[in-house]
């Protein structure tokens, strides 16, 4: 086997055996083995069925163990394969391999179970080897690694294959290095391959490329996802762990062409797991340089096609120094690049986030800390990205308190926070450029820190074109316009804003505009370098202004200018103002010519600037204003004019030949706080004199007119005016002045003014005043003032000015003298509401200077000092001037008529109109404050001693300080109760309080009350009180207060009075108390006839009418709506008497206990909810005014209430106790009973609706036996029959017997009449001494032959707060048939241990009458007494009332339910809408 010819035999026959089976060409060069061991072919090639080489080896040789395959086993020692080339190629994408018609060549043909193969190759060597892949209908990609056109050359490799079977691989690879045509370079690379199944285990992996080494811990690679081989590379899953190692970036360059010029090593740690063409990376650490540092996880898409690669991965630590940014962007282009040097202002950069993108370009999202501040990102960035452009960004950036300041060197502005879309380029040669928009939600500019501005903006260098809107606490800006400075000779600017809420003060951009508010919308289009040239239009639309609580409004404002140098026109146009300025002028010159034509008058006051005049800038124009009302900007702005209704401003000037000629037409203004009407002025100068000429209607105080008339001529620093008054209205006023003013400026002497006036008459205020000729100079700071007098006619009254005053000599003193001075009249004639004080003022005033400061003082005494009306005492008072505030400060003692001292300190600013005065009051009346509280309260008085801080300005004054009221009492009309109390008020800017203060009745029974009253200055009053109370009176109305509703309530519990000046809510929870009486009358004032007595036919008017809703007003003098909700808790403890008639008198009287609610208020009717049952009580029938009755009420009747108290349901039984005579209604049944005078209660039965309610009748006998109540019913046997039996018992005491009976000696009828008058009136009189006894009389006697006569005395009486209950009849009884006479002393004594009434005591004797009938000698009377217990229950848990008995559900009850009203604390809302502060 050893020849030659053997070998050539065999290599012939294994060639021609193979084509057959392969069907393509193939050859081997030579063939040689030896025998058992040894196998060699030299010059191996194959073609594939496309008539493509496949592969080609110069030699492949193999070593093989004959022993172990005889075992089964193939055994290879070593394998060489050396100068090969191997070509794999597939048609398209879905194409097989170009070998696949070799693999199906020997694919088995039979489903028999195959051998089980054990494969060794202990020795594999490849030398010089090629390898290529191609998918021929795919592009190709130039530069990078192109999956789909693969080309391997250089391979050598040397490795172990130490098992191979059907399901698993062992295989060690030593060694393998190849270079592929994209330019990726292995070195070197050394791995063990284990697999089991279809999961493979990569250990030992080191790889070196040609600057990079990259070591794996461990590496496992799983293919059971696919089964088919041509998709491995998509489908298989790979987990694999990196251990530290390093890269040169470049040497991946293959992978990401980006990367082909970055030399630098990095040094990596990682897990990668997931697909080879989807991976992911986790646990990754980076280190790059000396001060970059990474930790992070990534995932890796379509890595085979790098156009598609997409890289997003999250940082979870990212440091990098500035100089390694640097290092890194240049490692990205071949030329050298630095920062702006601005960046590297933002030293050491630590990045956490997230970074995603492709390779080409990378975003960062996440967030960046630098030296200057945090900068979150979400950014796209890269250099040099097209053609003359150097660098470029894009993305979002955030940041919080970033130092833009620092990165700017700009001193204005400081830190930033931001939230912006950027879009940035920088060209090679030129400026940045860009687009930006996004939320600026903090920026500092000049101190401020400016929130929430919104930024859309294009800047190309020389324009700017965008977007700018700032949402700040403290303004609102939105604007929108071009600024272009391309043509420097004619820039042009357009744009439109729009401002809401700006508070210039705030924003430092106007410190004295406090408390002010601005916005409008505004248009401007201008084009033009200065004021003189420039033309176009600005246009403001709604314009509101709010300072304080003032608010001015307009709707636009127009300004065009347009026209050249010899004929401008401006034009104004809005709501307030409208005008025309037309000729040839120049604003830039106005003011100086102006002044020049102004100072030939007046030299001494008016200097034009030393320059000739601008012949070549003529200002000829002519003017008309037109002004509207503008008093919500004068009040806004404080100016001293404010335009009431509509004026005109109309003139000319040229200063050509300096005339002009102005005139004002103000039908209603008002000036330096003076109401003028009719108003004109006219200012002109025709030749070489000023004519001035002011005529006016002057509107002073409490609407007096003054008819003011001002005419002045100026000429040569002399100005004389005259000045007349006229008020013919009911403060009348009178007077003429005549004034000489005369201006007086030298070089060597300052500007001076000599005043003088001249002696005049004043009617001020209805009293004539006289003021004598006085002189006033005003030089260099100093005020002479000579001989200045006010007096009124008589001299009581003075007021005297005279002295020098200037701040330079402290020797020179100005006083003023007061004499008696009517403060009262000076109030009043100022009109000054919100401060009234009294008295008569006497004292002086000095004015002078310590150290150059301005000083005064005053000293003044009011005898008679009075405050709102009410007199404290006398006053003391000394004040001085504060040089640095300009306020007077005062300081004075209020003494009262018992000597109670009151100290008073504080200051008044008559510049600002404000005062602040402190008390510390011992003892000092409070009726001022009545003025204050006097919707609410009624008549506070009381003393006070505390310290209370006044202040505020003249029209709007508070209190703020605690006081102890003493004494103190108020009134609440709408409740007609007033209360005492001595306690601590606290009082605040705009709140007053008190604290568990304690109130007294006028019963001397306590509540305690905490409350507070919310104010704006003494006005817009809210109020919330909150009460609780035991035993205390809560209602205190009488009829003439409240018809519907009155009476006095006590009650424990708790509630509320709350609301403003023009309601008040009273929200009371509480339980009645003892003495506690209410009165409800819901019918109307006149009733003829009861409706359940009376019947009428339908067309009859109804004589029960409903209450007119203005009958049902709670009374309120004050004019402010009362809303009144109680919830009471009834008890057996409260009386309560409702009205049937109110002609008649029928009064339904009860007590007893029940939920109710109460609800009233001015605009509806009253409201009543709940059912009250009654315990007991009476019902007062009267019958046609002529016989009155009192119905005993039984327990367990009741009122249900379910709102309108005229739908009232009634469920009231009551009896009427009468003793009547069996004889008068049948001979045989008293014969048969044995009785002839038997106890009879008449019952009347009220139910169904109050006004029009259901009457039964019906007959009880309480005390017989069933056999004779039976009897008696069987003679009444009809309602008809019932009801006279019931109206002859009620009027005379007696039955009536029916036509079918056989009565016997019958009452007479005559003694039942004279019975029941006497009754009637014995009833009357005794209850108008005392209303709880009843007596009646019973006179019973036969009309035939007096053979039977009979007297009563009937006696009840309810006392101890109708807890003791007393029914007697005492009489006395004689039958001559009998020939037998008794005394009758039948008496009930009952007490109720509980108010409920549920516990009882009951004493009695009886008298029996059957024994007084029969003749037997027994005991005539019968005693007993006893305890009883009485409940209502349906079933036996109501009875004993286990506690641990419970009720899951309630039946239907009765609306509404109450809460108990016993518990503490208010279950009221405390809430009450207070002033903001």
């Amino acid at each position: 086997m050893n020849t030659s010819a053997v070998q050539e035999y065999a290599k012939d026959l294994i060639v021609k055996e193979l084509k057959a089976k392969l069907g393509t060409e193939l050859g081997i060069g030579r063939l040689h083995f030896q025998p058992f061991n040894t196998i060699a072919i030299d010059s191996l090639y194959l073609y594939d069925q496309s008539n493509e080489r496949v592969l080609m080896a110069d030699k492949v040789s193999a070593g093989v163990d004959i022993l172990a395959l005889i075992n089964g086993k193939i055994v290879i020692t070593s394998a060489w394969l050396t100068d090969f080339e191997v070509h794999l190629s597939k048609d398209s994408t879905d194409a097989p391999l170009n070998i696949q018609y070799v693999i199906d060549a020997f694919k088995s043909k039979n489903d028999k179970p195959k051998a089980k193969l054990d494969i060794k190759l202990n020795a594999i060597n490849l030398s010089n080897g090629r390898f290529s892949y191609d998918v021929k209908d795919r592009p190709f990609k130039e530069g990078q690694f192109d999956a789909n056109h693969i080309q391997v050359s250089a391979m050598d490799a040397k490795f172990t294959v130490k098992s191979v079977q059907e399901d698993s691989l062992n295989i060690q690879v030593k060694k393998i290095s190849l270079k592929e045509k994209s330019g990726l370079e292995i070195s070197n690379l050394v791995f063990r391959v284990i697999s089991q199944g279809k999961k493979i285990s990569v250990r030992g992996f080191e790889l070196n490329l040609p600057s990079s080494y990259l070591v794996l811990d461990r590496c496992e690679v799983d293919l059971t996802p696919t089964g088919d081989t041509t998709k491995i590379l998509d489908y298989a899953v790979l987990d694999c762990r990196v251990a530290p190692s390093y890269i040169a970036p470049k040497d991946i360059a293959a992978f990401a062409p980006i990367l082909q010029n970055f030399k630098d090593l990095v040094n990596i740690r990682a897990h990668i797991s997931g697909s080879l063409n989807n991976l992911t990376l986790s646990e990754l650490s980076v280190n790059y340089g000396e001060k970059m540092h990474l930790i992070a996880n990534a995932e890796v898409k379509d890595i085979r096609d790098s156009e598609k690669t997409y890289l997003l991965g999250n940082v979870d630590e990212l440091t990098i120094g500035i100089n390694e940014v640097e290092s890194i962007l240049n490692n990205f282009s071949k030329n050298k690049t630095q920062l702006p040097p601005q960046l590297k202002k933002l030293g050491t950069l630590s990045f956490i986030g997230d970074i995603s993108g492709y390779l080409k370009q990378l975003t960062a999202f996440g967030s960046l800390d630098t030296d200057l501040g945090i900068v979150k990102t979400d950014m796209l960035f890269g250099l040099n990205p097209r053609k003359g452009i150097s660098s470029f960004v894009q993305g979002k950036v955030y940041t919080s308190d970033f130092e833009l300041g620092k990165l700017l060197d700009n001193k204005d502005l400081n830190k930033i926070s931001l939230n912006l879309a950027v879009d940035l380029e920088k060209p090679v040669y030129g400026k940045i450029r860009g687009t930006a928009d996004g939320d600026i939600h903090n920026f500092d500019f000049k101190g401020y820190t400016y929130k929430e501005i919104s930024l859309d903006a294009a800047y190309d260098g020389l324009r700017v074109d965008g977007r700018l809107n700032v949402n700040d606490e403290n303004g609102i800006l939105n604007v929108n316009g071009l600024f272009d400075l391309t043509d420097k000779e004619n820039p042009e600017l357009n744009f439109k804003a729009k401002v809401k809420n700006v508070q210039l003060a705030n924003l430092h951009l106007a410190e004295k505009m406090q408390h002010s508010y601005l916005s409008f919308v505004i248009d401007a289009d201008f084009i033009g370098r200065h004021i003189d040239n420039a033309e176009g239009y600005v246009r403001i639309d709604s314009i509101d202004f709010i300072r304080e609580d003032k608010l001015f409004q307009m709707d636009s404002l127009v300004a065009r200018v347009a026209g050249f140098p010899d004929n401008r026109r401006l034009s104004i146009r809005s709501d307030l103002l409208k005008g025309d300025i037309n000729g040839v002028y120049s604003m830039s010159s106005m003011i100086n010519s102006v002044k020049q034509t102004l100072g030939m008058y007046l030299p001494a006051l008016i200097q034009p600037d030393n320059k000739k005049r601008p012949e070549e800038k003529p200002n000829i124009l002519n003017f008309e204003l037109q002004i509207n009302n503008s008093e919500s900007l004068s009040s806004i702005l404080n100016l001293p004019v404010t335009v009431l209704s509509t004026s005109k401003i109309i003139g000319s000037y040229n200063n050509i030949n300096d005339r002009f000629n102005l005139e004002i037409f103000a039908p209603s203004v008002k000036v330096a706080g003076m109401n003028i009407q009719s108003g004109y002025v006219a200012i002109r100068n025709p030749h070489d004199t000023i004519d001035a000429k002011i005529n006016a209607l002057v509107a002073g105080k409490k609407n007096t007119i003054n008819d003011v008339a001002i005419n002045s001529k100026i000429k040569d620093n002399l100005i004389n005016t005259n000045i007349s008054l006229i008020n013919t209205g009911a403060q009348k006023a009178r007077g003429n002045f005549s004034i000489s003013t005369l201006l007086t400026k030298n070089e060597a002497e300052p500007f001076r003014v000599d005043i003088n006036t001249l002696p005049g008459e004043l009617l001020l205020n209805n009293a004539g005043w006289k003021m004598d000729q006085s002189h006033i100079t005003i030089q260099d700071g100093l005020v002479s003032v000579d001989n200045f007098r006010i007096y009124n006619e008589d001299g009581s009254q003075e007021v005297k000015v005279n002295g020098k005053y200037t701040q330079k000599d402290s020797n020179d003193i100005l006083k003023a003298e007061l004499k008696n001075i009517n403060l009262e009249y000076v109030f009043q004639t100022l009109a000054i509401d919100a401060l009234q004080f009294g008295g008569a003022a006497t004292g002086s005033l000095f004015v002078s200077s310590i150290e150059k400061k301005p000083y005064a003082n005053t000293r003044l005494e009011v005898t008679d000092f009075k405050f709102n009306g009410t007199e404290l005492g006398k006053l003391n008072i000394f004040s001085e001037l504060d040089d640095e505030t300009n306020q007077v400060m005062l300081d004075g003692q209020i003494v009262s008529k018992e000597n109670k001292q009151t100290k008073v300190d504080g200051m008044l600013d008559p510049v600002n109109q404000r005062l602040s005065l402190n008390f510390d009051a011992d003892s000092i009346n409070i009726g001022f404050l009545n003025k204050y509280a006097e919707t609410i309260f009624d008549n506070i008085t009381g003393r006070g001693t505390g310290k209370v801080h006044l202040y505020g300005d003249f029209s709007n004054v508070t209190v703020e300080g605690k006081a102890f009221i003493n004494d103190g009492s108020m009134g609440i009309r709408f409740l007609n109760t007033r209360y005492s109390f001595s306690d601590t008020i606290y009082l605040k800017k705009d709140l007053i309080y008190f604290n568990d203060l304690i109130l007294t009745d006028q019963f001397n029974n306590r509540a305690h009350a905490s409350g507070k009253v919310a104010h704006d200055f003494f006005s817009k009053f809210m109020y919330l009180v909150e009460l609780k109370a035991d035993n205390f009176l809560v209602y205190n109305a009488s009829h003439s207060v409240n018809p519907l509703f009155y009476g006095k309530v006590f009650g424990s519990g708790n509630g509320t009075i709350g609301g403003d000046e023009s309601a008040v809510d009273v929200n009371i929870r509480m339980r009645t108390e003892a003495n506690t009486l209410v009165r409800m009358n819901f019918m109307e004032d006149v009733v003829n006839e009861y409706s359940f007595i009376t019947y009428k036919n339908k067309q009859e008017e109804d004589t029960v009418k409903q209450v007119k809703s203005s009958m049902l007003a709670p009374r309120n003098d004050g004019g402010m709506d009362i809303n009144m909700n109680f919830y009471v808790d009834v008890t057996p403890d409260a009386t309560l008497e409702l009205l049937m008639d109110p002609v008649g008198g029928d009064i339904l009287r009860g007590t007893g206990s029940g939920a109710m609610r109460f609800e009233w208020n001015l605009k509806s009717s009253p409201r009543l909810y709940g059912t009250y049952n009654i315990n007991r009580g009476s019902y007062n029938f009267t019958f046609q005014r002529l016989m009155e009755r009192r119905f005993d009420i039984q327990d367990g009747s009741n009122v249900q209430f379910r709102g309108d108290p005229f739908d009232a349901t009634l469920s009231v039984d009551a009896i009427y106790k009468v003793n009547a005579s069996l004889n008068d209604l049948d001979d045989d049944l008293a014969s048969k009973v044995g009785q002839t005078t038997i106890p009879v209660n008449c019952v009347l039965s009220l139910t169904g609706p109050l006004k029009h309610p259901n009457v039964d009748l019906d007959i009880a006998l309480p005390s017989t036996d069933a056999e004779v109540e039976r009897q008696v019913k069987n003679l009444l046997n009809t309602q008809d029959e019932i009801n006279k039996q019931v109206a002859y018992l009620l009027i005379l005491s007696k039955f009536k017997a029916p036509g079918y009976a056989t009565p016997g000696a019958q009452t007479s009828d005559f003694a039942a009449v004279a019975s029941a008058t006497l009754s009637n009136q014995l009833t009357k009189i005794v209850s108008n001494i005392d209303d709880r006894w009843q007596l009646g009389t019973n006179i019973r006697y036969s009309d035939a032959e007096l053979m039977y006569t009979e007297a009563e005395l009937l006696l009840s009486s309810q006392l101890l707060n109708d807890r003791l209950l007393i029914n007697g009849n005492f009489g006395y009884r004689n039958d001559i048939n009998l020939k037998n006479e008794a005394m009758i002393t039948d008496i009930d004594i009952e007490y109720l241990i509980n108010n409920a009434g549920t516990w009882r005591i009951k004493a009695y004797n009886h008298y029996n009458e059957k024994y007084y009938i029969l003749g037997q000698e027994r005991s005539t009377q019968t005693q007993g007494v006893g305890i009883i217990y009485k409940k209502d229950f349906d079933g036996l848990r109501d009875l004993f009332n286990y506690p641990w008995i419970r009720h899951k559900k309630d039946t239907v009850p009765p609306p509404p339910v109450v809460p108990d009203s016993t518990q503490k604390g208010s279950t009221l809302s405390p809430f009450i809408r207070m002033k903001k502060k």
